[in-house]
């Protein structure tokens, strides 16, 4: 729940943040960012120190999403924008199979800290990697269209709130997001570790 509510929270601001200074040095720095606080999950001392560097994880990935989007979108013309925002969408659905996938079988031999290390060391590299080798789009205005002023972000809310569309997007996702998290009653949890595990509870820390 924390997670999801600092990650709808700053994902305007930082999208916003992204139309004024460009895409690519927020989702760099966002990049970074999410990877440093995800390694910082391996060394938490206590549950306080590990919420606060998930919180830091969630603000970091809220500034990625939008602005790659809108990057992608300023790389690739109208007839080819479909096939390579899908990709860019494939990438996290990937993404989530290996890393739960590889974060599994790290934390089951070595322990869970040195999973959330290993998992989050890479994400640095990239983020420096796009930060300083990747050229950002030039974005281009076809011909006849008038730039309009940017408006306060107040009145974008409110005029994507009146859009239906708008709303089944976010209800639509809301209900996906929420049908897919392990619900309390009905997710399994157990206090013990298997046997032969190398995992370590998390009250040991």
């Amino acid at each position: 729940m924390t997670f999801a509510v600092f990650y709808t929270v700053f994902g305007f601001p930082l999208g916003r943040l992204s139309d004024r200074i460009g895409r690519k040095p927020v989702i760099a720095f966002s990049c970074i960012a999410w990877s440093l606080m995800t390694m910082l999950c391996g060394m938490a001392g206590n549950f306080l120190t590990l919420v606060l560097a998930r919180i830091g994880v969630a603000v970091g990935e809220a500034g990625g999403t939008a602005p790659s989007v809108a990057m992608v979108s300023d790389l690739y013309p109208a007839n080819r924008r479909s096939t390579a925002l899908s990709v860019l969408m494939l990438g996290s659905s990937l993404g989530a199979i290996v890393g739960l996938g590889l974060g599994g079988w790290i934390a089951q031999h070595h322990g869970w800290r040195y999973a959330f290390l290993l998992i989050g060391a890479p994400g640095i590299f990239l983020g420096l990697l796009l930060l300083l080798t990747v050229r950002a789009p030039k974005r281009v205005v076809p011909l006849g269209q008038v730039v309009a002023q940017q408006e306060g972000w107040l009145k974008t809310l409110v005029e994507l709130l009146r859009m239906p569309s708008f709303l089944c997007l976010v209800l639509t996702g809301g209900a996906a997001a929420v049908l897919a998290t392990p619900s309390a009653p009905g997710a399994r949890a157990s206090s013990s570790v298997p046997t032969g595990s190398t995992c370590k509870r998390p009250d040991s820390w």
